[in-house]
């Protein structure tokens, strides 16, 4: 199994070639092998399945940060077959200012998020709004492929003027059609002060507290005469408090 992991722009292509699209290339950080083949549904030595194959092309493409993805056949001896995964990148930086004003008021928001830091495929978002009640300051991380597995994780916390905020989510999922199982647990903390205003005044205030938990998980026979039936099975605990 060859992966080859594409540029972003393909200086060979009429139109991908001036220096902007070049400069865009040596800025961005490519995918690495690893974080590729971690998402393989097949492995070398197993026997040739094209249902698997085209299965793991649509887990690839759905990456944020793959432009494309296409596995295919470039050699066989009768008895092997040697495979080529071929990928391409796609620009994930996204830094965004913005600012309006509204009743005399003005609000302000600035955001940097990365969608494949470093390479690796994790997510990194970094993010600060102010507005007339409240201001905030929010960080969050996630990655879809934990300890090179599908298990997905994601944290993120947020420090407000009025409260903060706190997430974790693990789970993995029926990535795959002959997927067997699932598990996962999402965990939610926060409490904040809701301010109450009465013709453009502010009038009062009163303190919440927010939690939520969530356990579930699924068990499945697997891909049987062309049907996937799955089990799934879950718990939520909910709690809303209110001061005066």
């Amino acid at each position: 199994i060859q992966v080859i992991v594409g540029d972003i722009f393909d200086p060979s292509i009429p139109g991908e070639g001036g220096w902007l699209y070049r400069t865009a290339n040596r800025l961005h950080i490519n995918t690495r092998d690893k974080v590729i083949r971690n998402q393989l549904l097949f492995r070398p030595g197993e026997p040739y399945l094209h249902r698997v194959v085209q299965e793991t092309e649509r887990i690839l493409r759905a990456n944020d940060y793959l432009n494309d993805a296409v596995i295919r056949p470039v050699a066989w001896d009768g008895r092997k077959v040697d495979l080529e995964v071929r990928t391409r990148d796609t620009w994930t930086l996204n830094p965004g200012v913005n600012f309006s004003r509204t009743g005399g008021e003005n609000e302000y928001a600035v955001q940097i998020q990365e969608k494949n830091l470093l390479g690796r495929g994790q997510g990194l978002e970094l993010e600060w709004q102010s507005d007339a009640s409240r201001e905030s300051l929010t960080l969050s991380f996630s990655d879809p492929h934990f300890v090179k597995s599908f298990t997905r994780l994601a944290v993120a916390y947020s420090d407000a003027s009025d409260g903060s905020t706190k997430y974790f989510n693990l789970d993995r999922p029926f990535y795959a059609l002959d997927t067997r199982w699932s598990a996962g647990t999402a965990l939610s903390d926060s409490d904040f002060d809701v301010e109450r205003w009465e013709l453009g005044k502010r009038v009062g205030k009163f303190e919440t507290q927010a939690q939520y938990y969530q356990v579930n998980g699924g068990w499945s026979a697997g891909l049987q005469d062309g049907w996937v039936r799955r089990w799934t099975y879950g718990a939520t605990y909910q709690q809303n408090d209110f001061e005066p």
